[in-house]
């Protein structure tokens, strides 16, 4: 069984995805390009962001569906990306005209499955749910004001707007997950280079807990719903 990822950003999403793949699949192994893939691999390579990964001429999303076709052997291709200020379907169907308008041009179909994974909004949106991260009651003034605007411990993080002052809801998901981690531990840092406790496998077992409790994080369960599928 063979895996490859294309993500967005080239910080966070490979950090994160490597790690998550380790816990999940512990069969296969990394590999940093298309042609070492043999048996049971996975590789994770980033686009460049949001646009671009549609884009550029030629985008990397038409490279990479381009590389894997010849290469043949792939089982599962993640596309995975933010919906940022985005609803999720918007970003979904994006994604979607574009495996589509691909298939189309080429009239070649895919010689492995294709899974879009949209993070609604982004992966501090997901990294906020795990529950027993945010005190009940914070000392700091700047967390505990984002909790009175929206408890992310109590409420879907996948729901969460954003307080005046803010340009974008992903980068206020990321302040809120930055406070709420040092609160709870003044060594729990993240940055979207060092992502921190984000990658450990409690953290993700955290995160599987409130997608089947709850109903939160719809778009996380859908990743971890196809990995259940194929055997993680």
């Amino acid at each position: 069984m063979n895996f490859v990822f294309l993500v967005e950003g080239e910080r966070t999403e490979p950090k994160i995805y490597k790690k998550w793949v380790e816990h999940t699949f512990p069969q296969l192994t990394f590999v940093n390009d298309i042609e070492d893939i043999t048996t049971n691999c996975y590789g994770i390579f980033a686009s460049g962001g949001y646009p671009k990964i549609f884009t550029d001429e030629p985008s990397p999303l038409e490279v990479y569906l381009t590389e894997l076709n010849n290469h043949g052997g792939i089982d599962h291709f993640f596309i995975c990306v933010d919906s940022e200020d985005d609803d999720y379907q918007t970003r979904f169907q994006e994604v979607e005209t574009e495996l589509k308008k691909f298939n189309h041009q080429t009239d070649t179909p895919f010689s492995f499955q294709t899974h879009i994974i949209v993070q609604h909004c982004c992966l501090e949106t997901w990294f906020l749910g795990h529950t027993k991260m945010l005190r009940k009651n914070p000392q700091s003034k700047r967390l505990l004001a984002f909790k009175k605007f929206y408890d992310v411990s109590m409420n879907d993080p996948e729901l969460m707007a954003c307080p005046d002052g803010y340009l974008t809801k992903a980068s206020f998901h990321l302040d809120y997950l930055k406070e709420m981690l040092k609160e709870k531990n003044p060594k729990l840092t993240y940055t979207k280079k060092y992502p921190g406790p984000t990658t450990e496998k409690n953290y993700l077992d955290a995160l599987r807990q409130r997608c089947e409790k709850t109903g939160h994080l719809p778009s996380l369960k859908r990743l971890l719903n196809i990995w259940d599928s194929i055997g993680g």
